[in-house]
């Protein structure tokens, strides 16, 4: 799988751009402010329906302009597939391989994609929101059914809430035989994911942050010593004075250790950027496994808080990866590129995007 074909429209300061990019590696170049982070997250809106730099979805149409509109094509053993978005202050259209789209799912699932960018040390360092994420982006592209009862659960969740913020006990203990049911499976195909993962990480972990033992541990979002049904019912009280539910897989977190310490104070912000990318190229070769799907892989500003020594083991790593690449940086020298055979480059200035031959 990969991006063969993208267009773009009135997308920040990127006014019109159409590339056909490599299968393999896209280096992309141009001095600070050009558009090179727009132009990734642009690839990344097609992908995920949102963006990684504002919840802000207006803030992406070009001042002066009333809508933007991506278009992508996605080649595959089985053919192409188009999907086009089209964005404006009062409407969202999606469309996948000529139909409308129902879902945010529906076009999610075409393209696993993920992003290392300068905040991801944010998923070492920050709350267990981005940790879930994390792990859900996997399930959810290994796990054909992880979605459905992901989506049962949080209407459940929101249902069960809303009761108790009204103060109806009776109603919100009605949820509860909902929630355990999907919060069981959710946390049977986590705990599988993370199982699988294990074993790829130290192949990607130990070249670029040592060899200290790296553990990832699963915390559930609720005490295991008892059934999630009890808890549930213990906690009706509280829970009723607080309005929401503070157990179950909403809960959850990712606990990230090397040489048996947490990393959010144990390395540097340069390593904690290289272990996210050797997470990150873990998730992508599990699902080479699993699927035999190639990931999309965007990569921003590769250079940064990175020696030479780590950049080049970096790009290394890089190019055995099962994944199609986008990488920007303002010196686009200090990347190593000898490790493909081809790549494309795009130059990009002042919104202008232009493949350099």
């Amino acid at each position: 799988m990969s991006l063969s074909h993208f267009k773009v429209s009135n997308f920040r300061n990127i006014s019109t751009a159409d590339i056909r990019p490599s299968n393999n590696l896209n280096l992309i170049h141009g001095s600070n402010g050009s558009g090179k982070t727009s132009l990734l997250e642009s690839i990344y809106y097609l992908s995920r329906v949102s963006s990684f730099k504002t919840t802000r979805p207006l803030q992406l149409i070009k001042r002066g302009e009333e809508r933007f509109t991506l278009f992508g094509e996605i080649s595959t053993d089985e053919g192409t597939i188009p999907i086009g978005l089209q964005r404006s202050s009062s409407e969202l259209q999606m469309r996948v391989a000529g139909n409308n789209a129902n879902s945010i799912s529906e076009v999610a699932s075409q393209i696993p994609l993920l992003i290392i960018n300068p905040d991801s040390h944010e998923l070492l360092e920050q709350g267990p929101t981005q940790r879930r994420q994390f792990i859900d982006w996997g399930v959810f592209h290994v796990e054909h059914s992880f979605y459905p009862i992901w989506s049962r659960y949080k209407r459940a969740l929101k249902q069960r809430n809303a009761a108790l913020r009204s103060g109806d006990s009776k109603s919100a203990s009605v949820w509860n035989s909902e929630l355990v049911s999907c919060a069981n499976e959710i946390d049977r195909q986590r705990i599988n994911y993370i199982d699988r993962l294990k074993p790829l990480l130290p192949e990607f972990a130990a070249p670029l942050v040592g060899s200290e033992t790296l553990e990832l541990s699963y915390q559930p979002g609720w005490d295991k010593s008892e059934a999630y049904s009890e808890q549930l019912e213990r906690s009706l009280v509280r829970d009723s004075e607080l309005g929401h539910t503070r157990y179950g897989p909403h809960r959850a977190d990712l606990i990230i250790k090397m040489g048996g310490q947490r990393v959010q104070t144990h390395i540097s912000r340069g390593q904690q950027k290289l272990l996210v990318c050797a997470l990150r190229m873990a998730q992508v070769q599990l699902l080479a496994e699993s699927t035999d799907k190639r990931s999309l892989l965007l990569i921003d500003d590769l250079p940064a808080e990175l020696d030479r020594y780590h950049r080049d083991e970096l790009m290394k790593r890089l190019a055995n990866l099962p994944a199609q690449l986008f990488i920007s940086a303002i010196e686009p020298e200090l990347l190593n590129s000898s490790y493909w055979e081809s790549y494309s480059v795009f130059h990009v200035e002042h919104g202008s995007v232009e493949e350099v031959v």
